[in-house]
């Protein structure tokens, strides 16, 4: 049993971390990390510096290291890095050395290469390395396969021997936020509680522990691009001690929102933090019914669900999920839509959806086109079968030189140049209707 037992010894998952490190999240997909570093260093030129705990999005553009009592004269960053399985199993049964980033090279026959494992063999016992932890492979002749991870290294010149501590700093993609609200209405429709989190998506080939975190709320103007990450896991956030807050902050033209305690970033996650106590909302409802010239329409309103903004600071911009309360205290789902950013004291607005028993109905009732002008007469019916008197605002945008004639009700108003509205009040169970006639005249 012995010559044909199999031995099989998996090295450990060791998954590349940053520690202490200061993030600042972005809303566009990035994020900017200083991480702290010490090195222990002889006075005059050292041998090149490396440092691989760095994420594969990172901006090659972007690193740079500081050191207290040291001079960086150049900077080196392979990101030539090793991803295509296709070369490692061209070379299936060859001899290889496997060099992890901890413990001793190993010599053995590959034997196979399946996701992140490679397994090699060596005098019948099998063992496995998991290539995050593997720095580079080469082959029997010397021959190296390539890096697989990428790795920054830097030529430095101190003016002290021992311990000299810094800080890398480099912007990389994979990072994001976003604000998430949830507004749960009360089963009368006359206010709701405001809840506010902060999603955290982290991306990266890089878990963040024990991270101190800003984020910023607003768009900064950069030469590319950038799809933020879709993440695949969703968990609440478990912070280092207590309940977690934000504090927020200028900087220069943006708000900057500080996580009062170092908070853990796994990679390839998002976690979800508490940004504000939960707020009492009283909101107004009305539904809109919008449309053009000579569009006809039948259809359900649009619920639009406005505040003013009392929670004590800015409203980030971010997604909002709206639930309604019943009477027994459950919960249903009726609608979200985006908010834009809310200063303290202005009003946001929201569309929960559309109303089926307030609907709007739109015809053109005549219409004449002549050379030098062009009349339609507009005939606008609003129902409302609620048991609840509703706010209606019907929004009619016309173009070019225009005149109203005979609007009902009179008491319209001309928002711009291309629009007018009709405020309304529809009792309960009623019809209510709006009629005018515009008229344009050209040369």
């Amino acid at each position: 049993m012995k010559n044909a037992a199999l031995i099989l010894i998996l090295c450990s998952a060791v998954i590349p971390q940053s520690r202490n490190a200061d993030l600042t999240l972005y809303k566009d997909g990035f994020g900017l990390v200083k991480q702290p570093v010490v090195y222990r260093l002889k006075s005059g030129i050292n041998p090149p510096l490396k440092y691989e705990e760095i994420p594969d999005q990172m901006e090659s553009n972007s690193p740079f290291l500081f050191l207290d009592g040291a001079e960086v004269y150049f900077q080196r960053y392979n990101y030539d890095v090793f991803t295509s399985s296709s070369y490692l199993n061209d070379h299936l049964g060859q001899e290889v050395t496997i060099t992890p980033s901890e413990g001793k090279s190993y010599k053995g026959t590959l034997l196979d290469l399946e996701g992140n494992w490679l397994t090699v063999s060596k005098k019948g016992t099998v063992k496995m390395f998991n290539t995050e932890e593997v720095v580079s492979i080469s082959l029997a002749n010397g021959e190296s396969i390539g890096a697989l991870k990428p790795e920054l290294s830097w030529k430095v010149n101190s003016n002290v021997s021992g311990k000299v501590s810094g800080r890398l700093t480099y912007i990389t993609k994979g990072l994001d936020w976003d604000a998430i609200y949830r507004f749960v209405i009360n089963s009368e429709e006359t206010s709701g509680r405001l809840k506010s989190s902060a999603m955290i998506h982290n991306k990266t080939t890089l878990s963040f522990e024990k991270a101190n975190l800003n984020l910023i709320e607003g768009k900064l103007h950069r030469d590319k691009k950038y799809e933020p990450p879709r993440p695949e896991v969703h968990r609440m956030a478990k912070t280092d001690a207590g309940a977690p807050s934000f504090e927020a902050a200028e900087l220069g033209d943006y708000e900057v929102y500080g996580l009062n305690q170092s908070i853990s970033l796994p990679k390839n996650e998002s976690v979800t933090v508490d940004f504000r106590p939960e707020k009492e909302i009283v909101f107004q409802r009305t539904y809109l019914f919008e449309n053009r010239e000579r569009a006809s329409a039948k259809e359900p309103l649009k619920v639009e669900l406005s505040f003013t903004n009392e929670t004590g600071g800015t409203i980030p911009a971010g997604l909002i999920q709206i639930y309604r309360s019943g009477v027994d205290g459950s919960l249903e789902f009726i609608g979200e839509d985006r908010l834009h950013q809310i200063p303290e004291g202005d009003e946001a607005k929201v569309i929960a959806g559309r109303a089926n028993k307030v609907r709007g109905e739109r015809k053109v009732i005549n219409y004449e086109r002549l050379k030098k002008s062009e009349e339609a007469a507009i005939e606008i019916i609003i129902t409302n079968g609620r048991d609840d008197t509703v706010s209606v605002k019907v929004t009619e945008h016309i173009y070019g030189d225009w005149v109203i004639r005979n609007p009902i009700p009179e008491d319209y108003h001309k928002v711009d140049a291309q629009t007018i509205e009709f405020d309304l009040k529809v009792e309960p169970g009623s019809k209510q209707t709006i009629s005018y006639t515009y008229r344009k005249d050209w040369k």
